[in-house]
């Protein structure tokens, strides 16, 4: 994949990294005389209905992270098009992510550890105040620079981008740090973000995952369900009163959360009475040394694409494969938006057949129904290939897909349109004002409600709850009264 030469007014240097939603490149601004970060987001696979409602809610995303000016935030200076696809102008910032020095490092001080998260609570407290929830801190997203000063990236842009890919782990990284109201779909707050900083500072202390595992499917349930974990004994000996930071920040009900980020900061440094807490981290720990070349993704090369092996050859001009595989990827996207082709490129060396392809995949969707739905339309698009196989290969032929191949009308997560109490033009059309608001989950937020709604009031009102701005609620439920 070329690089492009411009991208706006914006000289295109170097590749940062490639996530599930784009490309971020280093930059330099002739303009304003300094160098940036832009990252411009893929939009091809949405429908454009979707993409339309996915353009708005990018560019307001784009202006709450404007609104968030804080020392330890990265700064967003600029949002427009390139080539029919959105991007922004940020903060370049010199340094490495903490999951950087994490898989280099794991072992991580009292002290330390709560110097670094002390300052993401900072930023929290600071875009909580303008009522901008970040919705996916994780190490990723928190960069450390020399002497472990830290910025928080993708304020307000996060919640496009629910899935973390990195390039230098072999797994798509699991939502570990996923509050278990995320999961299960109910309204976010504030105290979200909470609980997933609470995770990574138990990772930084115990030196591994407060949730681990390798399945999306093992990790909810291990945040849904199972009890906080336990710090180990050296931790708890040194700092004992990081026992109760953790407990309560990884508690399963907001409510028994701390209610700010300041009373989180409050009760950390009240925990390490007794621990001295740096006011930097050593060079050693912040040099930035040359990490080695990211290692490509399984399935692809270095620059994103995929790999043509001996394998995938054998079966590139396999009749109708190739437009088999984007049809799948085109049945994903409307439920999990662009990410979609990079989970599909991801599962594709492992799959043996289009029923292996839709089993991986069916694990990237959160709710059970619509994991249902999604592999009972590639079954009908499947055909015959269907318990064949046949092995897939990404690129193919151009003949016609099988006969039948048409996407099935799409259904409510779970149950069929007869099981919804309102009518299913009333939940096509709440779908539609929703997605302007929380982009293309909509259609599964929409359909869960409908199996659970009475009324269509009720409808309205519980989807009402997905949106966080007051102004924004009041504009969405004005749309049914419109109806």
């Amino acid at each position: 994949m070329s690089i492009p030469a411009e991208i706006g007014r914006y000289r295109i240097e170097d590749v940062l990294g490639r996530g599930a939603m784009g490309v971020v490149y280093r930059a330099y601004d002739p303009v304003i005389d300094r160098r940036v970060a832009i990252k411009l987001i893929a939009t091809d696979l949405l429908s454009r209905e979707d993409r339309e409602a996915f353009l708005r809610r990018f560019q307001r995303e784009a202006q709450a992270a404007a609104k968030c000016a804080h020392q330890n935030i990265v700064a967003v200076y600029d949002y427009a098009m390139h080539e029919d696809s959105p991007f922004i102008a940020m903060e370049f910032v010199d340094g490495v992510s903490l999951r950087q020095m994490m898989d280099r490092d794991a072992s991580f001080s009292p002290g330390q550890a709560s110097f670094i998260v002390l300052q993401v609570l900072d930023a929290l407290r600071s875009a909580h105040e303008v009522g901008v929830i970040h919705r996916d801190i994780k190490p990723a997203n928190i960069l450390v620079m020399a002497a472990g000063r830290v910025k928080v990236a993708d304020f307000g842009i996060s919640r496009i981008e629910n899935v973390e890919l990195t390039n230098h782990e072999s797994v798509i990284d699991t939502p570990g740090y996923m509050s278990p109201e995320q999961f299960e779909g109910r309204p976010v707050d504030a105290r979200s973000d909470l609980f997933s900083t609470a995770a990574v500072l138990y990772e930084l202390l115990a030196g591994q995952r407060a949730f681990p595992g390798r399945a999306f499917t093992e990790v909810r349930r291990r945040i849904t369900l199972d009890p906080p974990p336990t710090l180990p004994p050296e931790v708890l000996h040194a700092a004992p009163g990081l026992a109760r930071v953790i407990g309560r920040g990884l508690s399963r009900e907001p409510a028994d959360r701390f209610a700010s980020a300041l009373e989180m900061s409050v009760s950390l440094r009240d925990a390490l009475s007794n621990v001295s807490i740096p006011t930097s981290l050593p060079e050693d720990r912040t040099l930035h040394r040359p990490l080695p070349r990211p290692a490509p993704l399984p399935g692809l090369d270095r620059d994103g694409q995929p790999v043509v092996t001996a394998f995938t050859r054998e079966y590139a001009t396999r009749e109708g494969t190739g437009d088999m595989v984007r049809h799948v990827e085109q049945a994903l996207a409307r439920r999990l938006g662009p990410v979609a082709k990079v989970l599909v490129r991801r599962a594709l060396p492992n799959a043996r057949g289009i029923e292996e392809l839709a089993a991986a995949l069916a694990g990237s969707l959160p709710d059970p129904g619509e994991r249902s739905l999604f592999i009972g339309e590639v079954r009908r698009l499947a055909g015959a290939q269907w318990r064949t196989g046949v092995p897939l290969a990404v690129a193919g032929g151009t003949a016609p897909a099988p006969a039948g191949s048409a996407p099935a009308p799409p259904g409510p997560a779970s149950g069929s349109s007869a099981s919804w109490r309102v009518p299913a033009e009333e939940v096509d059309r709440v779908q539609r004002a929703l997605a302007a608001y929380v982009g293309p989950i909509a259609r599964v937020l929409a359909r869960r409600a409908a199996a659970e709604s009475g009324t269509v009031d009720d409808l309205w009102d519980a989807l009402a709850g997905h949106i966080d701005r007051p102004d924004e609620r009041t504009r969405f439920l004005a749309e049914r009264r419109r109806g």
